[in-house]
């Protein structure tokens, strides 16, 4: 049986995100108010200062941090510096330095966050597989035929587990790894392969070399087109299945017999 395919959800990202650029203004807040620096009051003298200078009301404003983000915005669509605005920068120019520092900070938390960010692109997709089962021997040769059932027909627990890696950079590319581990020992074990014959070996079999339960990189590779009838592949742990138009089996779906698979 298989369990279903896991994919990264981007709004945990987002989550995080927001929530993380919500800190450091909440701390900064903080230490600007155990500096002395905020100032709740938004005195005449300011009031006046906004009017002069044609920079909006401030009645709406309950702090001079609030007012120095309207200078800041009328900073922006100013053609020249008149005395007026010259004027409000000196007289919130402790305002606007606090906030340029944590308009710098929360940049540089957000470029952290986005190299640490899970591309949208990628996938992670995890299939396990389980076995149960035995195999029965039969022939006219008695002593082997005891020596078989002694070894390979006893009933098997096993299992297969794979965790697919697939990333696209371009949307035409694909970055492919597999991490795989399993039980199945391709000489002592009949599903795996072992045994007198090949025909009871499944798909699924997989042992890292001599160690049972042991993961490692199954699968490596890398594939592009170059041309519109013609795709790239590059890898060190790539199989021919990979790289065909096509994957030829009996089976519609879900493999089983290896020897069916292809």
């Amino acid at each position: 049986m298989n369990s279903p395919s896991l994919r990264t959800q981007s709004w945990i990202g987002a989550a995080t995100v927001a929530v993380m650029l919500l800190m450091p203004l909440q701390s900064g807040s903080a230490e600007a108010q155990q500096a002395g620096v905020v100032s709740t009051e938004i005195s005449p003298r300011l009031q006046e200062l906004f009017r002069q200078a044609k920079c909006g009301s401030t009645h709406q404003l309950n702090s001079r941090y609030q007012a120095a983000d309207v200078l800041q915005r009328c900073l922006e669509q100013a053609v020249i510096i008149t005395d007026p605005l010259k004027q409000l920068i000196g007289e919130l120019q402790a305002e606007l330095t606090t906030l340029t520092h944590k308009i710098q900070r929360l940049e540089q938390r957000s470029d952290a966050l986005a190299d640490l960010h899970f591309s949208p692109t990628t996938h992670l997709q995890g299939v396990s597989t389980f076995i149960i089962g035995g195999n029965a021997f039969d022939g006219a040769a008695g002593d082997h035929l005891n020596s078989v059932r002694s070894r390979y027909g006893a009933m098997e627990f096993a299992y297969d587990q794979k965790l697919t890696l697939r990333t696209s950079f371009t949307g035409k590319d694909l970055l492919n790894i597999r991490l795989r581990a399993g039980n199945l020992d391709t000489a002592n074990d009949s599903f795996g392969g072992g045994g007198p014959s090949k025909l009871s070996e499944l798909e699924v079999a997989l042992q890292q070399s001599s160690t049972p339960d042991l993961i490692g990189v199954n699968r490596a590779w890398y594939q592009f087109p170059i041309s519109r009838d013609w795709t790239l592949t590059l890898g060190s742990r790539v199989n021919q299945s990979v790289m065909l138009a096509m994957r030829p089996s009996v089976y519609p779906e879900d493999t089983v017999c290896d020897l069916l698979t292809q």
